[in-house]
């Protein structure tokens, strides 16, 4: 489990992927298909097919070329057929970013062949070896994929209460291999790709925890303002909410390990129904806004996940994990559909933010 991470977006096919990658891909084919719908209203027989370098190979072959929408063209190939377009591993799929464009019999394409042969050169060199660009980003991909796998197995192992120091050593390995990468190839590091947003929480440490510790932890970390009386939001009854799912366990614990002031507040009101923010390490909850425990627990694991990203870069890209793991308090496994709904909502009560 520690090297392959929590899977958290479960598709129809069986295929499970992690929160970060699934919102990354969701979005790049959005995108694409929106665009493809646009083509589609054009009604034009023929189209050609954009390009760009990186590709990968079987999408390489029909990259620049022009295709038939009908297939009955007789100089040109069923676009369909050729492009497995409509399909996830064809054109528009997922994860690619190609698209089409309506093209006029007798007119000049946009990509020369020339050009296109050029968009394969292997023009990075990496410890004496020539690479493609798409060679090259797999490598870089690669390296990522390490870097998150044994900053897992340290988590995993610290957690264990077991010596962490040779998966740490791992760690420091494999990103001095991509210093050594990016600095060969001109790239740009990608460092959230980098990072390990699975928080493996070792099961056995959580048994080892007292109860009433954390609730007395939790006394002193949830503070509310004014004191409660009444019927109103406790500290307790935040700290068991948060432990009726793994979402919930681990966000304690990371508020807990980092030292995390959370404030509920019923004297402020903030306007449009915002329910919280941060402030730094700071957590604020709007307690006339979120009304319940389960309100306030939910918008509690969304601001905390804000610092646990620790990018404070008012993305939409950022907000959309916030939600992702505010709903998986709810439902642990979430479905593409729940993604997709995410990123509509985002958009939606976000729409001045960039994506990244």
């Amino acid at each position: 489990m520690s090297e392959k991470g929590v899977q958290s977006i479960r598709y129809p096919s069986g295929h499970t992927d992690s929160i970060e990658t699934a919102v990354r891909r969701a979005i790049v084919t959005g995108v694409n298909q929106t665009a493809a719908k646009l083509q589609d209203e054009l009604g034009c027989d023929l189209v050609e097919v954009s390009a760009h370098s990186g590709a990968r190979p079987e999408h390489a072959e029909w990259q620049g070329q022009i295709y038939s929408r009908s297939g009955k063209h007789p100089n040109y190939p069923d676009f369909v057929a050729s492009t497995g377009y409509g399909s996830g591993e064809g054109l528009c799929g997922w994860n690619c970013r190609h698209s089409f464009a309506p093209y006029f019999e007798g007119s000049p394409p946009v990509y020369s062949q020339e050009e296109l042969d050029k968009l394969d050169e292997p023009v990075y060199e990496v410890d004496g070896k020539k690479l493609t660009e798409y060679e090259a980003k797999s490598k870089q991909r690669y390296n990522e994929r390490q870097i998150r796998r044994w900053k897992r197995e340290e988590t995993a192992m610290k957690a264990a209460g077991l010596d962490a120091s040779e998966a740490a050593a791992k760690v420091r390995e494999w990103q001095a291999r991509q210093r050594d990468f990016v600095a060969q190839t001109g790239f740009k590091r990608q460092y959230g790709r980098e990072q390990d947003f699975s928080n493996y929480q070792n099961q056995k440490t959580a048994e080892k925890i007292n109860s009433r510790v954390m609730l007395a932890r939790a006394s002193e970390t949830f503070t509310i303002i004014p004191p409660y009386k009444g019927d109103a939001i406790k500290a307790q009854s935040i700290y068991r909410h948060l432990q009726r799912s793994e979402v919930g366990k681990t966000t304690f614990e990371y508020i807990i390990a980092n030292k995390i002031p959370v404030e509920i507040n019923y004297t402020d009101e903030a306007e449009n129904g915002v329910r919280g923010y941060t402030l730094g390490n700071r957590v604020f909850v709007f307690a006339k806004n979120t009304q319940t425990v389960a309100a306030t627990t939910e918008t509690i694991i969304h601001e905390v996940t804000h610092i646990r990203l620790g990018q404070n870069s008012h993305t939409q890209h950022e907000e959309a994990i916030c939600f992702a793991y505010e709903l998986m308090h709810k439902k642990p496994v979430l479905t593409y559909m729940d993604l997709r709904d995410i990123i509509k909502t985002v958009k939606r009560l976000y729409p001045e933010y960039r994506w990244r």
